[in-house]
């Protein structure tokens, strides 16, 4: 997974936390669409998941592979665990609390198939008692997508034998980007119904909110950017001692002695810019900017 593709994997996952801290906020918009967009967020962040974790074994040599698969399922499998098993105490449900309570060692240390049994009987506890419906509330069916795919990851090569050495890329590395996207997607259909609803009102903060989670970041730097480009009418030469600001957040860029202005960190839909320059006359231009993307533009600017 690239450094890219991961802030947006964890700009998704602030959207779903989100999402599940404004939950009663989020039932006041009575759109029939918003529902299901939310449930398929957090089915694709699995998915994202998914494929992540099966990169992670597209090569090598399957003896090591069949050890960093046990333990991936391992610790795919008690991590949900720890979640379910507080929640399973809580309400007094010692029974299925303690067939919940186990070390990655329970899972780690056993033989083939006894591992794979004991991670799916742990996980089917925690599936037939899943929320919304069940007990586990605290518990999605993203959540079992998980570990499914961790433990089939490992059931799949548990009997190979150990010269067969490759696992083939097309199940993690080239399944990634295609998932990102189709996330990427789902986080802006809900972003354009909660500006639509919430623009021009008291939760109008909420839509900002929103955006500002699940704006990705690499290296601390929000990704979404627009770069523009100046030159002078009369001749297509560059212009570089011009000013760019942006009118949606009042950021500038005066170019840093080039004619390419870059500003990064700006709210994904239209946004509104000026550009300025000495002697010549400002010019007004709105772009549409994309998420987890530099949108590109070239300004020629007219002498006064």
């Amino acid at each position: 997974m690239t450094d890219v593709q991961r802030a947006d994997l964890d700009a998704a996952q602030r959207g779903k936390k989100f999402n599940d801290d404004n939950n009663l906020l989020l039932e006041t918009i009575l759109d029939e669409e918003l529902p299901p967009i939310i449930t398929e967020i957090e089915a694709q962040i699995g998915l994202v998941e998914e494929a992540e974790a099966k990169q992670q074994h597209d090569y090598g040599d399957v003896g090591n592979e069949k050890e960093q698969l046990k333990k991936e399922m391992a610790k795919q499998v008690v991590r949900f665990a720890l979640r379910a098993k507080t929640k399973a105490a809580r309400l007094g449900l010692n029974n299925l609390a303690d067939s919940l309570n186990h070390p990655e060692t329970h899972i780690s240390q056993a033989d083939g198939d006894l591992a794979v049994t004991r991670a799916n009987d742990m996980k089917k506890a925690m599936d037939d008692n899943k929320g919304p419906s069940g007990v586990l509330t605290n518990i999605k069916a993203a959540d079992i997508a998980v570990m499914t795919a961790a433990i089939k990851a490992f059931d799949l090569i548990k009997d190979v034998p150990t010269s067969n050495v490759k696992v083939k890329k097309a199940e993690g590395t080239d399944r990634i980007q295609p998932e990102v996207t189709k996330l990427n997607g789902l986080i802006q259909q809900e972003a354009n119904l909660l500006h639509s609803y919430w623009d021009g009102t008291v939760n109008e903060k909420f839509a900002n909110e929103f955006e500002l989670q699940t704006h990705a970041v690499v290296l601390g730097t929000r990704h979404n950017i627009v770069e523009v480009t100046l030159l002078k009418d009369e001749d297509g030469k560059p212009l570089n001692d011009g000013l760019v600001t942006c009118l949606k957040n009042g950021k500038t860029s005066d170019g840093n002695g080039t004619n390419v202005y870059e500003i990064v960190g700006i709210q994904v839909g239209n946004a509104s810019f000026k550009a300025e320059a000495e002697g010549r006359v400002s010019a007004d231009f709105d772009v549409v900017v994309v998420r987890s993307t530099k949108v590109s533009v070239t300004v020629k600017m007219k002498l006064v």
